[in-house]
């Protein structure tokens, strides 16, 4: 009676234990967070059950301590944030982890809520990084309900290609949150998620009463069309005049710049 330390500390396991009921429960909702200071970009995806949770000023608060966790775990420890130190790590200006401020908000909203992923992503010392958020619920708050960030690089000699690489950047992010690419290029595509979409493609076809040869040819096509649509450097239909493939767009600007330019 009277102890205020102790009840909190019990309000604290109610809340884990909440958390811990709710885990299997599916959470394909929330928001992308972004933190891009021109120099460093962190991305962070949170989920939770509802649209109506992800809409909520405390639901984006949660969102924005995962970044500034993942922020200092970067800039003061020097480690590459994931979401296991991100959960283990003190929220900054509090005295609480994450995982414990995710299980009080678990507890509060009674939804599941998971900390999915996060990634950094750098500038080159000639380059420059964008971002790009879609679906935003709070004005003025850089999260929706997808996102990107992109880090490009410009070999050349002009002294004026910053702003112009800054456009393209965005651009691309833009792009990306549109056409969800899964991969930068065909060899950036592990080889076993190719020898799974072949073993699929040949399952469709076995029936088929075609012949081998046909097959093959077959095969060959569709998987040339999966590398164009999971690629974003083969992936068409830019958003500029001409939509133009994106590798050839990348090309033309560099043209443009007297250099090259690459996505980092």
């Amino acid at each position: 009676k009277g102890n205020i330390k102790a009840a909190y500390a019990w309000l604290r396991k109610k809340g884990i234990s909440k958390a811990s009921s709710l885990n299997n429960r599916s959470a394909n909702e929330g928001l992308i967070g972004i933190k891009n200071d021109g120099k460093k970009g962190i991305i962070v995806e949170v989920n939770c059950e509802t649209d109506f949770v992800a809409r909520t000023e405390s639901f984006h608060d949660l969102v924005a301590n995962a970044i500034s966790t993942a922020k200092y775990i970067d800039e003061v420890h020097m480690q590459i944030p994931k979401v296991q130190n991100v959960l283990d790590s003190e929220v900054p200006n509090t005295k609480h982890c994450f995982r414990e401020m995710l299980a009080d908000s678990i507890g509060a909203i009674r939804e599941n809520i998971s900390l999915k992923r996060i990634d950094t992503i750098s500038a080159s010392h000639d380059g420059v990084l964008a971002s790009y958020v879609h679906g935003s619920y709070l004005p003025g708050r850089n999260m929706g309900r997808s996102g990107a960030l992109i880090s490009l690089k410009y070999i050349g000699k002009r002294n004026d290609a910053k702003d112009m690489l800054q456009d393209i950047a965005k651009k691309l992010a833009m792009h990306c949150v549109a056409a969800k690419p899964r991969y930068l290029c065909k060899n950036a595509i592990p080889d076993s998620d190719i020898l799974q979409e072949k073993e699929i493609l040949k399952e469709q076809l076995k029936n088929s009463g075609k012949s081998q040869i046909i097959q093959d040819k077959i095969i060959e096509g569709r998987t040339n069309n999966f590398f164009s649509e999971t690629t974003l450097k083969g992936q068409n239909h830019m958003i500029v005049d001409g939509n133009p493939k994106v590798e050839t767009y990348l090309q033309k600007m560099g043209h443009e710049l007297n250099g090259t330019i690459e996505i980092l």
